[in-house]
């Protein structure tokens, strides 16, 4: 044992009946130690760091999984793992209070103790990585101070390399035939390059206006720091890349930017990022900061970035280098303003109530931003005249989360990510109107696109996970890995239970319905992108799919009696986006699907015969995961979890009796019917997750099992199966020459 962890002090944060140690980074509830997983458990020491405050998403994504872009989802598993953990309810918190399309905040009281460092004949209590041996905590304090402090980073453990070569094609190029008899086209391999590879993450990457400078942030293994306790410190930097001679040079100095996407000023001189000030205990705003960007050269002591727009972030500058605008942070609103690029804080013009991510088309006739929240919310696209910077106009008309959005040179797309169909994609949507178009259709999350104002390169960062399938032969037996590496959604039993529906992401060849049996045994069912799968009879399944423009979704069947030769066929189409198919098990003629209606989702039942017309069951929330009960009378669903109150939790609606949705379970997502109609199996989004039945009758829930981290899951008979998150990669910053 080296001398300075023999001196060290354990930091000690009380709250309830917990305690965290914060030096061996241990939760405990009296002398017994409470396990949390790694990052779940790094999520909760920084919240209660930073308790008494809202905590946007993204500053805790950038904190946690610092340089590793995840995506929300990832997150919401840890929130759920500590609520578990705590025993604490969503819906009536003790210690994490949900703030819907914002983030977290910790509000119980704590209180801070520092406890002498152990003997040096004690060795037992300094084994970190041994949870048994730690040293157990002393009794809880009273009257002590609380005094805040600033913590130690992890260095993020990573699960193997898993960005050997993601694959991209052109939405041009994309397959519309129906048919899993044919062959999806291969990815043009040639119009993607890789741009950046170190032994950590790189993302958030942006060009400067002439497309000659590479911006991106990234840690540098040679910043890193060894705190006391033998742990390593991380710090995330500014990177800027000459394109043409290849070579990354660091331009901060373990400032760990937070917040939006960093940018160059309109003349390359300057790199504009947003941050915490270092000086601000409380990180309660976010600030713009500036940093000479020198056209590459790397880091001089003299080089501190100075306060450039107070209380803002996201910043976008005009190509004369007049203007910038940013989304300044009032109370209660994020607004987008606009002042001079030289003296922003002389003046400004507001520009829109509620605004983010602003962007010059190359001219600098027109201003984009989005109303989507960078840490979380869904909005529109929208763009204003870059003179007059009035008379607004949407071009989304469908809020969604948006991160990252960015101009083509000439004017005529807009190309931004969202989560529209699973995973976070890259689109593009014409100036002059029309639907979103894919531009990518690979596995795993695309984000941050930027493009400059010359030139056709596009980049982005490029982070691929998995989830992977288990089955359990028995709703509390031991589950056994179906896949391994694999990304697995919307997983589907077939009636009988012999096969598993699921989309699945794979690389070169987008999102695909796949049927695998019980051996694990895949089989590819389309060859265009697929969601949403749902059984009629033992051997056809059916699943959704929207053409290129977006103005259309169809319903296609798939015959599997002989699996080596599917057939598929249409079976019916909805106009716009549809989602969440489910086909009443009692009569095949019977489908609902969610409907995105004039910016608002509704709830569409079907008859495939059109004895009657459309009906609308529920309109103006939000809505995910339907499903028929057995006998096809009543229909159950859930709400998105951060959709707010109003939405989240298990409904259900007995068709022709019931006059309005039910709200059954407030905090539950994924129903699925017992075969008998009497209990509706769900999982659970608050303290303790795992998978729970609810008995109709009774009206009362129980417990079946445990698990983390699960999306998706199916139950026939006592046939269980589920995804759940596996190992994770590193993002990488790519480039796509789009013609």
């Amino acid at each position: 044992m080296n001398e300075a962890n023999q001196n060290r002090q354990d930091q000690l944060l009380h709250f309830g009946d917990f305690a965290l140690n914060v030096v061996r980074r241990g939760l405990y509830r009296g002398q017994e130690r409470v396990r949390l997983t790694a990052k779940p458990l790094e999520t909760l020491i920084f919240l209660v760091e930073n308790r008494g405050r809202v905590v946007e998403k993204q500053e805790i994504l950038s904190a946690v999984w610092k340089g590793t872009f995840v995506t929300e989802d990832t997150l919401v598993h840890a929130i759920r793992e500590i609520r578990r953990a705590l025993g604490d309810d969503r819906d009536n918190p003790r210690f994490i209070l949900t703030v819907p399309r914002e983030g977290y905040r910790f509000v119980c009281e704590v209180l801070v103790e520092s406890e002498p460092a152990p003997s040096s004949t004690d060795e037992t209590t300094s084994i970190d990585d041994s949870p048994e041996l730690a040293a157990p905590l002393p009794p809880k304090p009273a009257g002590i101070v609380d005094q805040p402090r600033t913590r130690s980073w992890v260095l993020p453990v990573f699960l193997g390399l898993l960005l050997l070569a993601p694959t991209i094609w052109i939405a041009s190029k994309f397959v519309s035939r129906v048919g899993p008899q044919e062959t999806a086209k291969p990815p043009n391999l040639d119009s993607q390059k890789l741009l950046t590879t170190t032994a950590f993450s790189e993302g958030k990457p942006a060009l400067s206006l002439d497309g000659t400078l590479l911006l991106y942030i990234s840690t540098n293994p040679d910043e890193n720091e060894k705190t006391n306790d033998g742990k390593i410190k991380t710090f995330g930097d500014l990177f800027v890349k000459q394109l043409s001679s290849g070579n990354p040079v660091q331009i901060t100095h373990k400032e760990n930017p937070s917040g939006d996407i960093p940018v160059f000023t309109a003349d390359n001189s300057f790199v504009v990022f947003s941050n915490y000030p270092r000086t601000d205990k409380a990180r309660s705003l976010l600030n713009l900061y500036k940093v000479p960007a020198y056209g590459g050269r790397a880091y001089r002591s003299d080089d501190e970035p100075v306060p450039y727009i107070t209380e803002a972030s996201g910043a976008g500058f005009s190509p004369d280098e007049k203007w910038v605008a940013y989304t300044k942070h009032l109370q209660g609103r994020k607004a987008l303003w606009l002042s001079p690029a030289n003296n922003p804080e002389a003046d400004h013009k507001e520009i829109a109530d509620n605004g983010f991510t602003p962007r010059w088309s190359a001219d600098g006739k027109w201003l984009a931003y989005t109303t989507s929240n960078p840490n979380g919310g869904p909005g529109d696209i929208w763009v204003v005249d870059g003179s007059s910077f009035t008379g607004a106009r949407n071009l989304t008309n469908e809020p969604q989360q948006i991160y990252g959005l960015t101009w083509t040179p000439d004017n005529r797309f807009l190309v931004f990510s969202s989560k529209r169909m699973g995973p976070s994609l890259l689109w593009r949507v014409p100036f002059e109107g029309g639907p979103a178009q894919p531009l990518t259709g690979s596995a795993g999350d695309f984000s941050t696109p930027s493009m400059s104002g010359k030139g056709n390169m596009l980049v982005f960062s490029y982070y691929r996970g998995a989830q992977n399938l288990f089955i359990a032969e028995g709703l509390n037996a031991q589950a056994r890995d179906l896949t391994k590496d694999e990304y697995h959604e919307f997983v589907r039993l077939s009636p009988s239970g012999e096969y598993v529906a699921t989309v699945r992401q794979k690389p070169g060849y987008g999102e695909h319905l796949y049927v695998t049996d019980l051996r694990g045994n895949p089989t590819c069912l389309s060859d265009h992108a697929s969601r949403h799968p749902s059984w009629s009879s033992a051997k056809k399944v059916s699943y959704l799919q929207t053409d290129q423009s977006g103005q259309q979704t169809h319903v296609i069947q798939v015959n599997i009696e002989n699996l080596e030769k599917p057939v598929a066929q249409p079976v019916t189409m909805f106009p716009g986006k549809a989602d969440w198919l489910d086909i009443d098990p009692a009569d095949a003629t019977k489908l609902v699907v969610v409907l995105s209606v004039n910016g608002k989702q509704e709830i569409v039942l079907r008859d495939l015969e059109r004895k009657q017309p459309d009906v609308v069951i529920a309109e103006g929330l939000e809505y995910a995961s339907l499903r028929w009960s057995a006998d096809g009378s009543t229909l159950a669903w859930s709400g998105p979890e951060e959709a707010g109150p109003e939405s989240t939790g298990i409904w259900v609606i007995k068709l022709g009796v019931d006059t309005k949705p039910r709200l059954i379970v407030p905090n539950g997502f994924g129903p699925v019917w017992r075969a008998d109609n009497s209990v509706i199996y769900f999982g659970r989004l608050g303290a303790q997750s795992g998978l729970f039945e609810f008995d109709m009758k009774t009206n009362k829930e129980k417990l079946i099992r445990d698990w983390e981290q699960t999306d998706s899951f199916d139950v026939i008979g006592q046939r269980l199966v589920y995804s759940e998150l596996g190992s994770t990669g590193k993002s990488r910053v790519y480039s796509l020459t789009l013609e």
